[in-house]
């Protein structure tokens, strides 16, 4: 936010900075608060529609910062296929707990809004990477890296398994 000068008023600079720094911290505040309230979905009918996408109320959402197994993708030389059991990780995560998602964007190509969840106080992506189910989309998910990290040092879910990256797999079949 730029401030001028306030040509009303006689003022030292300080004062001038001062109240600058105020009213984009307000206005900063405010535009938060707003977003977040729009952008925010919590219902009591929500189901869990992928392994990343998540119904709530009338909303469909999907998981920010987390990539998980292509629908067709195996693992394993074609023995295990990990989406279904990362859909059922998903769904007995949740339980009956209520889901709040907050909008990040929206996905250009698809026109699904990708989102931050939670369900109760957990956050929903920290689970997916953390427990094998996804890898951490760079740059948006470098915040689940070390999450990731620890689940292919303990074979969780995905790295028990012989599996690419789902990006890298999209790359090759599609």
């Amino acid at each position: 936010m730029r401030c001028g000068k306030i040509k009303a008023m006689r003022t030292t600079p300080l004062l001038t900075a001062s109240r600058c720094a105020l009213t984009s911290v307000a206005l900063s505040c405010c535009m938060l608060a707003c977003l977040a309230s729009a952008g925010m979905q919590s219902a009591a009918g929500q189901t869990v529609v992928d392994a990343d996408t998540l119904k709530v109320g009338d909303r469909i959402f999907r998981l920010y910062g987390v990539d998980v197994p292509d629908a067709r993708q195996s693992c394993d030389d074609g023995a295990w296929f990990p989406r279904p059991h990362a859909v059922e990780a998903l769904t007995k995560f949740i339980g009956d707990r209520k889901v709040e998602c907050i909008e990040v964007y929206t996905d250009q190509m698809t026109g699904v809004p990708v989102a931050l969840c939670n369900a109760g106080n957990d956050d929903l992506q920290v689970f997916m990477v953390g427990q094998g189910w996804g890898w951490a989309v760079r740059p948006d998910g470098l915040k689940y890296v070390d999450y990731e990290r620890q689940a292919m040092a303990l074979r969780r879910g995905v790295h028990g398994h012989e599996c690419e990256r789902a990006d890298r797999w999209r790359k090759k079949h599609q």
